[in-house]
């Protein structure tokens, strides 16, 4: 799916007929699950799949408390929104607006008549709904070398912490990866494809 990608241009002309817009995100995200992801593969699965969203009016006002109050940013925890595939069917949408930044994304994604952004907003890793829900061994996939992750799309890179019942598996690149996000460009997408990968292993205690 990610090999198809290549060469594939984000901002181009060729998106205005069909987007309205000159960003074509949308329209290449939708493409590329209507191909390889089609919907009734996705509902009830044999393993529950989680998507995270971020409410868009429950974020606006969170940004704005913290803003003016000056409280620690992960308050805005409470714009997420975790959808499951035992609930949803609607899981081509879902999964768009859990990618939607505005501009790049042309359309404005809904969801139940609310408008949804992407869930990296308010948790990037989804380690707290996980432990939350019983998990005790979890694997964590990181684009950053050393296997830091950045908690929210607002946070600096930092190495993930868990309660000391789970067991937290997480692998990263060996090298900073070349591609850049929203980047397309064959040789860097190649490079992140097949880049040996490290693994770190943090057993409970």
């Amino acid at each position: 799916m990610w090999r198809s990608f290549a060469h594939t241009p984000v901002f181009s002309r060729r998106w205005l007929s069909r987007e309205r817009s000159p960003f074509g995100m949308s329209a290449i995200l939708r493409d590329a699950l209507a191909r390889f992801l089609p919907e009734p593969e996705l509902v009830d699965t044999p393993s529950e799949l989680l998507v995270a969203t971020t409410h868009g009016r429950r974020f606006a006002k969170s940004s704005l408390v913290v803003a003016r109050s000056g409280r620690p940013a992960d308050t805005i925890a409470d714009a997420l929104v975790v959808h499951s595939n035992r609930v949803r069917r609607d899981l081509h949408d879902v999964i768009v607006a859990s990618c939607y930044i505005p501009v790049v994304y042309a359309r404005v994604p809904r969801l139940d008549g609310e408008v949804h952004i992407d869930g990296g907003a308010s948790d990037n890793t989804l380690l707290t709904e996980l432990i939350a829900r019983g998990a005790d061994d979890i694997t964590l996939i990181t684009p950053y070398v050393g296997g830091v992750v950045a908690p929210t799309l607002f946070h600096a890179e930092r190495p993930p912490t868990v309660p000391r019942h789970v067991r937290l598996r997480v692998l990263s690149p060996r090298a900073t990866l070349r591609q850049k996000r929203f980047d397309f460009e064959a040789s860097a997408m190649e490079e992140a494809l097949t880049m040996p990968h490290e693994e770190r292993i943090i057993e409970p205690w």
